[in-house]
């Protein structure tokens, strides 16, 4: 854990979803790894007899990643919009997600974080996102 990522507010948002398990920040971005574990309560009917994760978790663990990385700078940001997210290959239990993601500050106090998401090495999905710059908030 890095800096002061808020653990606490960040369970209590997620619930029951925690989209990080080991997490390596850098200065143009990040990278983060999450097992996915059959027992987590997002398979359930997603589909049964062959569990896939729904969408948006991967969202989540992106905008998780983001929100960590900024923690670590001493700063916040909000997710804003979603400017495009592509799925290649679904993920399904006992797969290994690691997102490499990278962000751009841009005027104006916003941020341009463009991920990409593998699955057990091999590339299932790609986003670019908006995030704003929340200095003036204690993390």
């Amino acid at each position: 854990m890095t800096g002061n990522f808020n653990a606490r507010a960040a369970q209590d948002r997620a619930k029951p979803f925690q989209g990080i398990d080991a997490f390596e920040p850098g200065e143009k971005g990040a990278q983060w790894t999450l097992r996915l574990r059959a027992d987590e309560p997002v398979f359930e009917g997603h589909y049964p007899g062959n569990p896939i994760l729904p969408g948006i978790y991967t969202l989540e663990s992106v905008q998780q990643g983001i929100e960590r990385l900024y923690a670590g700078r001493g700063r916040r940001v909000t997710m804003t919009r979603v400017k495009s997210m592509r799925f290649l290959a679904p993920f399904a239990p006992g797969d290994l997600m690691r997102v490499e993601a990278q962000v751009e500050e841009r005027p104006g106090g916003e941020v341009l974080a463009s991920a990409s998401i593998l699955r057990n090495g091999d590339k299932a999905a790609q986003a670019k996102i908006y995030f704003r710059i929340e200095d003036d908030q204690a993390c």
